[in-house]
């Protein structure tokens, strides 16, 4: 089941400066920086030793700044919770899907159509270890 909240995400206009932001005034790590194969930047950082993380998503077309996303759920097996929160009837728009990032994720929404992610986060990813 869910064991926990992974991240959040927060749609910034600029995320360099975000990344600036969130490192050099509010004293987060960086935990992920990566550029996918669509181009599209994943850009994680938390606060030091904390569990959760905020995804600096970038504004486009689909959002704007300033707006909310998602929120990301971790489980420690995101096949075995898909099957039993769909038997529940929970409405997914994704199955358990294996990421360029290496976790997987599944996605969903909830009665009123807020959107949640569920991941299951790859093993060097859930010591706690910056990457």
């Amino acid at each position: 089941m869910i064991t926990s909240i992974a991240a959040i995400c927060i749609v910034v206009s600029d995320q360099e400066r975000a990344l600036a932001y969130y490192r050099d005034i509010l004293g987060f790590d960086a935990r992920m920086d990566n550029v996918m194969e669509n181009g599209m930047r994943f850009l994680v950082v938390a606060p030091p030793g904390g569990e959760s993380g905020v995804v600096l998503y970038p504004a486009g077309d689909d959002v704007q700044a300033g707006g909310s996303f998602g929120s990301v759920f971790a489980t420690e097996n995101c096949r075995a919770t898909h099957a039993e929160l769909a038997g529940r009837g929970v409405d997914f728009s994704e199955e358990p899907t294996v990421q360029e990032w290496g976790g997987i994720q599944a996605q969903f929404h909830d009665p009123d159509g807020n959107h949640f992610v569920l991941i299951e986060l790859p093993e060097h990813m859930q010591s706690g270890q910056q990457h």
